[in-house]
Formats: C-alpha cells, structure tokens, sequence
C-alpha cells in the first residue's frame, strides 16, 4: 500500500468503536496480492476482516500472514463486521 493509500485507510478507521483488545486468533486465510484476509478470533463465531495495512510484525519477518497462523490483534466495529486492527 502507498502513503496515499495508507492515509485514506487511517482516515477511515479513525473515530471506529473498538470491540476488542489484545484477543488472540488463528489466521484463516491471507492473500499477499490481494493485501487481505481473514481471522477466525478466539471465543467468537464470526471470522474478522484483516487488511496488510493493519499487519505489525515484532521480529524482522515481511509483512504477512501464514494459514493457521496464532496472532494478537484489536477489533473495531467495521463498515461489514469486525475488523483486525
């Protein structure tokens, strides 16, 4: 994602209800060329939107995300659901 993208994704998520901090989850599914994906989040029966722009790593790995992955994540109340954040 270019600087201009990023900016129109911060511009949109900012002001979103927060649902969830620091749950844990299991990646489903992650497409690198499509920059998206989707989260199956521990204790809740709806899988959670993730999009590249919300991936932050803690070691020096590129950014993605691999199926059956565990990650950390906060959730917001997106415009079709939750929301990987």
């Amino acid at each position: 994602m270019n600087g201009e993208g990023l900016e129109k994704r911060v511009r949109q998520l900012r002001g979103s209800i927060v649902i969830g901090r620091a749950r844990h989850g299991i990646v489903k599914w992650f497409s690198v060329a499509k920059g998206y994906g989707f989260i199956r989040v521990d204790g809740s029966e709806k899988d959670c939107f993730v999009h590249a722009s919300a991936i932050v790593c803690t070691v020096n790995v590129p950014l993605a995300l691999i199926e059956n992955q565990q990650v950390e994540l906060d959730l917001i109340e997106g415009l079709k659901g939750p929301e990987a954040v």
